[in-house]
Order: structure tokens, then sequence, then C-alpha cells
């Protein structure tokens, strides 16, 4: 009966799927690439559009749940619905206004920004970061914990602020705020923008890449663990990403101690190597790199047969 509803009916089957697992980080990662591959769109966390559970929306979508945005608990859930039955909200001040401040304060505001809930405001997410403080002052005068009328009686008698506008977040720090709130990237990957050239090079996306068999990936390099041998050489332990999601990358001391300038946190790089499982887990041992920001013109020499 599931195989039944997967293979007909599968965006609902995975919108299922997906609430079956809010708090799994993983497990929600994997499900969402999986709509991906099959060119569905999973739209963003939506601080008007958003419920509890996944929904469908429109005919190829899906739109992200709130609750599976950290630091959305179910009594901040309960608020938000509640108030937006009243008609949706405008932009930030007035989600500030409308739900009570003992429940909606700042980091709660942080993260759903980070997770782009507030995008649909058309405003950067810096500058509605950059704003939170203003609005919740202003929420504050406006309508205070009592439920009583403000100082300011009557609302045309007060003036909304406007947007602390600020310079626009740089991708790669909207996108690691976006993984740390979602426990993946949705909107997009940092390895994206290379993927033609590592197409050029042959390199396959992690989740493709088979077992025991030696070639070439793309990843984002999203922590370096550094240990260090018994006879007192380095090596380290990568956590690579890609669009298809996380896999573990291995680098013994002679490759480590050629590409030590690369392997740092937050570089982009082709990786030659073998795909291994020890322990039931998968490894990508590394043989070679290539830096995606740096070496693009030897890159493309070295793979131009390919």
């Amino acid at each position: 009966q599931l195989a039944y509803l997967k293979a007909n009916y599968l965006r609902s089957f995975m919108a299922g799927l997906m609430t079956s697992v809010i708090g799994n980080d993983d497990k929600i990662a994997q499900y969402v690439q999986e709509l991906k591959s099959k060119d569905y769109i999973v739209y963003p966390p939506s601080i008007n559009k958003s419920h509890f559970p996944f929904i469908l929306e429109g005919d190829k979508g899906v739109r992200y749940s709130l609750a599976a945005v950290k630091g959305i608990g179910a009594s901040v859930l309960k608020e938000l619905v509640a108030a937006r039955k009243n008609g949706p909200f405008e932009d930030l001040f007035d989600v500030c206004i409308r739900i009570p401040s003992r429940i909606i304060n700042r980091k709660v505001l942080e993260n759903l920004c980070y997770a782009g809930a507030f995008d649909e405001f058309k405003m950067d997410r810096a500058s509605i970061l950059a704003s939170i403080d203003v609005a919740l002052e202003h929420a504050e005068l406006v309508r205070p914990d009592s439920g009583e009328v403000g100082f300011f009686d009557a609302d045309d008698m007060f003036i909304k602020p406007k947007y602390v506008v600020v310079d626009p977040m740089p991708t790669d720090t909207k996108l690691q705020k976006e993984k740390e709130v979602l426990g993946l990237y949705l909107s997009d990957h940092p390895i994206s923008g290379s993927r033609p050239l590592l197409k050029h090079a042959g390199a396959l996306p992690l989740s493709n890449f088979p077992l025991n068999s030696t070639g070439f990936i793309g990843a984002y390099i999203q922590s370096v663990k550094l240990i260090r041998t018994k006879k007192g050489e380095n090596m380290a332990f990568l956590l690579l990403s890609d669009e298809t999601g996380d896999m573990e990358g291995v680098t013994f001391p002679n490759v480590y101690k050629q590409y030590s300038s690369i392997l740092k946190e937050g570089n982009l790089v082709l990786i030659e190597g073998k795909l291994e499982e020890r322990n039931g887990k998968k490894q990508f041992i590394t043989q070679n790199l290539y830096d995606l920001e740096n070496d693009i013109p030897r890159i493309k020499e070295l793979f131009k047969s390919v």
C-alpha cells in the first residue's frame, strides 16, 4: 500500500513522510533531495503559508513546515496560526504586534528570518535582522502584554517605523545560517555555482557515487577535524556536503601534508578518491584535491577531454 501511494501520489506521500520525521534533519534532507530529484519544488518556510505539517502547494510544490525550524516550538506555532486567522502578516512589525512578546522574542525572529520565513516581505534577510529590535520596541508601545491599548490609543496616531536597511547578507552566510536552523541547505547550496565546472571534470554527486569505486566528487567542506597519528603525523576527517547530502571524508597523512592549505572549513573542492564503507559508515578516501575557486584554469586544462 505504501509503495502504491509513493508511486502514484509522491508529493502527498513525501509531505506526510517529512512531517512524521520532524526533528530528524538527516531524514528531512534526504526526502527533500528525493523530491527535488523528481523535479518538485520545496518552498521555504513561510510566516503566512506554512503550518505544522509539510503541505502541498500549487501543482509541483511542497511548503516547508514551520515546526521543522529550530527554536519554533508548539506555543509559537499555536499563537502564530491563531493570529493569522485575522489576515496575513504584512511585515515584521505586524508580526511583533500581533504575537505576544512572551511568545515571540529576538531568537525566534532570528531563526524565522534565517529559515526564509520572512522572505515574502521583500526585504533582504540582513535588513530584517537589523530591524528586529526596532520592531520589538514598536510592538511594546502599540500593544503592551496586558492586552490593553498602548500609550497611543489609536493606530492612526502612531507611525509605523521603517526597516533598517543594511548591506545584503552574503550568500555564504545566508546558506550557513539557513543550514543551522533547518538542518539543510534549502534555497541553494554553496557548491551549486561550481556545478558546470564539476560536470566538466566528470564529478559525481555524493549520493550517486558508487561504493568501492574511484572517481571525482565536488564538495563544500563543512568541517575539518584534525588528529595526530601514533607516528605524530597529521591527518584529517572532513564533513563534505553537496546538493544531495553529506558524507565523511578521510585524508591520510601523506595527502594531508600535500593539500593542508586547501583543506579548510568553507572551501569548495574537487576531490579524487575512493568511496569505502567501514563499520557500516561510508567514507570518501581522499587521494587528490583541487581548489574550485582558485584552480579553475588548471581544472579546465586537466579535464578538457572529459
